[in-house]
């Protein structure tokens, strides 16, 4: 199967889905084709903005996972307290420029225990699929 033309790797995400504890459905994903399995939404506060990768509700099918608290660290545990998966953020600083630091990269990524990732290899019937794309332009607030 072949990446589509201009595929985007990401659905439009929620920030509140990292503890969110309402009920939710899941849709029926496409097996005949290429469908993004994680979300992403820009989300900014006090501290700047940033690009949040989100899970698939589909980890909350596969394991009984324990969601974060609202403000706390974007990481889901197992029962024992594990962390399963977790979010993290990075900033490069470049060059000051007029006596303030600017960003020179900004990067996100989910990381995710090996055991989930076979859970949700089951769960979807097929193995699960790195894209990587790199691109480099001006990220604006």
């Amino acid at each position: 199967m072949r990446r589509p033309e201009n595929y985007f790797p990401f659905l439009d995400g929620e920030y509140s889905d990292w503890w969110g504890n309402e009920a939710f459905y899941l849709h029926k994903r496409p097996y005949d084709r290429w469908t993004q399995l994680l979300s992403l939404t820009k989300e900014t506060d006090w501290l700047g903005s940033n690009l949040v990768l989100i899970p698939p509700k589909e980890v909350l099918e596969v394991s009984n996972i324990h969601m974060s608290g609202f403000g706390n660290s974007l990481v889901w545990s197992d029962n024992d307290g594990q962390p399963v998966l977790a979010c993290r953020f990075w900033r490069v600083r470049g060059n000051q420029f007029s006596d303030a630091e600017s960003d020179k990269l900004i990067g996100s990524d989910l990381i995710v225990r090996p055991d989930l990732v076979e859970k949700l290899e089951a769960f979807f019937s097929t193995s699960l699929k790195t894209y990587t794309h790199v691109s480099k332009e001006i990220i604006s607030d």
